[in-house]
């Protein structure tokens, strides 16, 4: 149990310094290709500091555990809220007040995605096209045509953009060691479910749901002490609008029919959570307080 423990501890420690390297990396490229930091932090940073989510997720539906896998795409969204109530905390409300109100956009694409997602876990539709859900399809193509929309109206590219090759190397240097690391939580993970005498359900949510979120925690820390607000934000938000997306490589890594009919309705209750939270934070956002 300790050695679990430890190297839990261990790998959480890991992706937070790659989160902060992250975070610099993504502030670069944002100041220098003219995309502005709410598309580089909805896309680019959330898309990484995501991908212990998606490659820990695979690989727990591919050893036959998809309700733990979803209990963290679920769980992150939560989790996610929580980090970004702490940085709203830490900079006393300067986060909110400064930030774009672009982010409505982006929110407001995470709560229809989550709450398509719910409703395809209380399905439980065995419908499948060549083995996929066209379920998961849907939401794929909604995080792609809102992901879309996000950068027609959040960016200002010019011809005179230059992206220092330096901050592309540290950015994809630190999202392969979140890549490389995310595998492991979901050994970890499972084995701590073993031992604790938890469902995977509960595990997967309120465990590897906030251990998976560490490398947004540690890119949002990073980002208000940069004063990149809208990078903090949008990373956040789009990180819940990537998870939703990721039901569509776990479906396609499902070994057996739909995703949604292996799946606990009890997981459209931890979706309804995120979706409040993130409707109490879209308030927040559009009141300025």
């Amino acid at each position: 149990m300790m050695a679990t423990v430890f190297w839990f501890i261990v790998c959480a420690a890991l992706l937070a310094g790659a989160g902060t390297v992250l975070t610099r990396a993504a502030d670069a490229i944002a100041e220098g290709s003219g995309l502005g930091r709410l598309f580089v932090g909805s896309l680019f940073l959330a898309g990484a500091t995501s991908l212990p989510e998606l490659s820990t997720d695979i690989s727990a539906v591919m050893i036959g555990e998809p309700d733990l896998a979803v209990g963290d795409l679920f769980g992150s969204s939560i989790a996610n809220m929580g980090i970004l109530a702490l940085l709203v905390f830490l900079t006393r409300g300067e986060l909110l007040k400064r930030a774009s109100a672009m982010h409505l956009v982006t929110g407001g694409l995470a709560i229809g995605l989550t709450l398509v997602a719910a409703g395809l876990v209380l399905s439980g539709t065995t419908f499948t096209v060549l083995g996929v859900s066209p379920g998961s399809l849907l939401l794929l193509a909604l995080f792609v045509a809102g992901t879309r929309a996000t950068y027609q109206r959040g960016t200002s590219q010019g011809e005179d953009a230059k992206v220092s090759a330096i901050a592309i190397l540290q950015f994809v240097a630190a999202t392969v060691v979140i890549l490389l690391l995310a595998p492991v939580f979901a050994s970890v993970a499972t084995r701590l479910a073993e031992l604790s005498g938890l469902g995977t359900t509960f595990v997967g949510t309120f465990l590897l749901g906030f251990t998976t979120s560490v490398p947004e925690l540690a890119s949002g820390i990073a980002a208000v002490r940069m004063r990149a607000y809208d990078l903090a934000i949008g990373n956040m938000l789009g990180s819940n609008s990537f998870n939703m997306a990721v039901f569509f490589a776990l479906d396609v890594a499902h070994p057996s029919g739909s995703l949604f009919a292996s799946l606990s309705a009890a997981h459209a209750a931890t979706a309804l959570i995120g979706v409040l939270l993130m409707a109490v934070a879209m308030g927040a956002l559009y009141r300025r307080r």
